[in-house]
C-alpha cells in the first residue's frame, strides 16, 4: 500500500473545479491512468506524481498523505439551482471536506475537545411543527442567556461561543447556491456552519448563519424525507431566532411602510424582504398585502439593493482554535502559524487556512525569508 491516498488526489481536484481529464493534462498523464490512480488504492502513485499534483494543485504534499472522511453531497445541506455546474457542486462538497478534517486537526492537536451537549437536549427526533420549532428557538436563546425577545446583536458570537464555529468558505458558487452549508446528521463529523462571504450585506449573511444552526438542531436526529420540508423548518427556526413571534406581532401590522420596514432593518439586522416574510408566516400579512410590497420593493431597486447597511459580523472561534494548536495566541486577533506547522500537521497551504480564518492568520517570523 502507498503513503499517498488516492481520495485525496479527487479532493484536490474537484476543490479546483477540475475534471480527471483536466487534472491528467495539468499532469502529463494519460486521462485513462489519472482514472485508475484516482479510483485505486494507492499503490500507483509515485513520489514524482504526487509532487506533480501537489504542485499543480497548491496543496503540498503531506496532504496527499493523510486519511478522509469524505461527506456527500446529499449530506450536506446547501441548496442549488437545479442547473448547477457539477463542478460547483465538487468544489463546495470537497471544501467542506477538506475543511471538517482540518478543524478536527487542529481541535486534536490544541487538545481542545468541541462541547456541544447542549445540542442534544434541543435536537428533535421526531416530527415537529411550527410551535415546535418557535419552542425550540426560544430555548436555544434562553440557553445562550439571550433575553427572550429582541434582537440578537452577533449571532456569529453566539454561535462561537458555544462552540459552533463559523467558517467562511473559499468556493465561489456565485448565486447558484445558498449561503451557506453544513452537516447536521453526522455524529462522527464536527459541528461547524460554513458560508459563502463573497458580496454578501451582513443581514443576509446573519440569516444564513442562523439558518444552518437551524439545520444543526433540527435536523441533527432525523431528516425529514422532503429537502423542501427540511429547508421550510430551517427557515422556520431562523425567522424565529433572529426576530421572535411575539415581537413581530408587536413591531409589524398589516399598513407599516416600507420606510417603516427600512428602521425595522437597521434595528434587528434582518434584511426587509425577510421581515415582511416573517410578517407573513405569523400571519400579519395576507396574501394581497405580501405581493403588494413586493411589487414596491421590485419598483425601487430593493429586491438586488435594500437600503440600510448592515455590517457582516466576522468570526474569531476558528482562527483562535488554530492559534491554540500552534502556540500562536501572543495576539488574539492575529494568531501567528508556521507554513511548516500549516503544511505537516494539518496539509493544507497557508492561504487556505488563512482565508478560513478570515485572513487573520499571520506566519511567525522565522518564516519569511528575508529573516531567515
Amino acid at each position: 500500500m502507498s503513503e499517498f491516498n488516492p481520495t485525496r488526489i479527487d479532493w484536490a481536484r474537484r476543490y479546483r473545479g477540475w475534471t480527471k481529464k483536466e487534472l491528467a493534462e495539468y499532469c502529463e498523464v494519460s486521462a485513462p491512468r489519472m482514472t485508475q490512480i484516482i479510483n485505486g488504492d494507492g499503490s500507483n502513485i509515485t513520489e514524482s506524481l504526487a509532487q506533480r499534483v501537489a504542485f499543480e494543485t497548491g496543496f503540498p504534499v503531506t496532504f496527499f498523505m493523510l486519511g478522509t472522511t469524505e461527506v456527500k453531497e446529499d449530506q450536506l445541506t446547501f441548496r442549488q439551482k437545479a442547473r448547477v455546474k457539477k463542478s460547483v457542486t465538487d468544489s463546495i462538497v470537497s471544501e467542506f471536506s477538506i475543511l471538517a478534517d482540518v478543524l478536527t486537526r487542529v481541535r486534536n492537536l490544541g487538545e481542545i475537545p468541541a462541547d456541544i451537549s447542549w445540542l442534544e437536549g434541543l435536537s428533535p427526533s421526531g416530527n415537529v411543527c411550527v410551535s415546535d420549532i418557535r419552542s425550540i428557538a426560544k430555548d436555544t436563546r434562553a440557553y445562550w442567556g439571550e433575553s427572550p425577545t429582541g434582537p440578537i446583536r452577533n449571532i456569529t458570537r453566539c454561535l462561537e461561543r458555544n462552540d459552533i464555529p463559523v467558517i467562511p468558505l473559499t468556493a465561489q458558487p456565485e448565486g447558484d447556491v445558498s449561503d451557506g452549508v453544513t452537516c447536521p446528521a453526522r455524529a462522527e463529523m464536527p459541528a461547524f456552519v460554513g458560508y459563502f462571504p463573497e458580496s454578501k450585506p451582513g443581514d443576509r449573511l446573519r440569516f444564513t448563519i442562523a439558518h444552518e444552526l437551524g439545520h444543526i438542531i433540527l435536523h441533527r436526529k432525523r431528516i425529514p424525507a422532503d429537502r423542501q420540508m427540511m429547508e421550510r423548518e430551517a427557515h422556520v427556526f431562523a425567522g424565529e431566532l433572529l426576530m421572535p413571534y411575539e415581537d413581530v406581532k408587536t413591531t409589524i401590522t398589516k399598513n407599516t411602510t416600507l420606510e417603516e420596514y427600512a428602521q425595522i432593518k437597521a434595528g434587528w439586522g434582518i434584511s426587509i424582504a425577510a421581515i415582511i416574510h416573517r410578517a407573513k408566516d405569523v400571519g400579519i400579512l395576507d396574501n394581497n398585502r405580501y405581493k403588494s410590497l413586493y411589487v414596491q420593493m421590485s419598483r425601487r431597486h430593493w429586491m438586488k439593493s435594500e437600503p440600510i447597511t448592515v455590517n457582516p459580523e466576522h468570526p474569531i472561534l476558528f482562527k483562535q482554535l488554530v492559534g491554540r494548536a500552534f502556540n500562536g495566541l501572543d495576539d488574539y486577533n492575529y494568531p501567528s502559524v508556521t507554513r511548516s506547522g500549516v503544511e505537516g500537521f494539518l496539509g493544507v497551504p497557508f492561504g487556505l487556512l488563512n482565508a478560513w480564518c478570515d485572513h487573520h492568520l499571520t506566519l511567525k517570523k522565522d518564516e519569511f525569508p528575508e529573516l531567515s
